[in-house]
């Protein structure tokens, strides 16, 4: 009986070691966003959509959460599905334990992915707010943005995006304002003029929209 009795006291000792390892290991909402977003960067996006629903399964709230699902969505080409996530992330709350500001990821994503299922109108609002909060932050310097998660992808990315919408929407003066802010940065020398009134003006602004294109998608 003696014996039985140890058998039994010596199981449950490890059942309960056992048990507080566990309780130990278990990944934290960080853990997980960050072996999520590790997958998004390898390009492994399907991964990295599974990481992120694990995620919200956890903490239905954790706006990261909402964002990673968002470019993890947009990269597997589920535009709505992007939009939607990056939608709901909006009214949620900055994490404390991510340095990025994640508003300014979802605005990004959504002016992309609007741009991308030709809502113009839309992608201009996103990108608008986007481009007002990092003026707000710069003040008097050069308002700037790069996604923390790819940082081929920054706010010249974001102004060819309003550019082109712009122009898809006929606000030829926008566009052209959008483009001589990028050519001030990629090519301070560009003397690119165009008379947004006439044919050939936009033609021009056309031209220069394509060159910029070819020119930022370059690693």
């Amino acid at each position: 009986m003696k014996y039985l009795q140890t058998i039994i006291s010596t199981l449950t000792v490890l059942i309960l070691l056992f048990s507080g390892c566990r309780k130990i290991h278990e990944a934290s909402n960080l853990e997980l966003t960050e072996y999520a977003w590790d997958q998004y960067e390898q390009g492994n996006y399907l991964e990295s959509y599974i990481g992120f629903k694990e995620v919200l399964t956890v903490d239905s709230t954790y706006q990261d959460g909402y964002n990673g699902l968002g470019w993890a969505l947009g990269k597997l080409v589920q535009i709505d599905s992007s939009i939607y996530y990056f939608s709901a992330g909006l009214p949620l709350t900055q994490p404390k334990d991510v340095a990025a500001n994640v508003r300014h990821e979802l605005w990004a994503g959504l002016t992309f992915t609007y741009e991308a299922s030709s809502q113009d109108s839309l992608a201009i609002i996103n990108g608008d707010f986007l481009l007002t909060a990092i003026s707000q932050s710069a003040q008097f310097q050069t308002a700037t943005w790069t996604f923390s998660h790819d940082t081929n992808l920054n706010h010249l990315d974001l102004r060819l995006s309003l550019a082109l919408v712009n122009f898809n929407l006929g606000n030829f003066g926008t566009t052209f304002y959008h483009i001589k802010s990028i050519l001030q940065e990629v090519d301070s020398s560009s003397t690119f003029i165009a008379d947004t009134t006439t044919v050939l003006g936009r033609q021009a602004m056309a031209a220069k929209l394509e060159e910029l294109h070819d020119l930022l998608a370059l690693p």
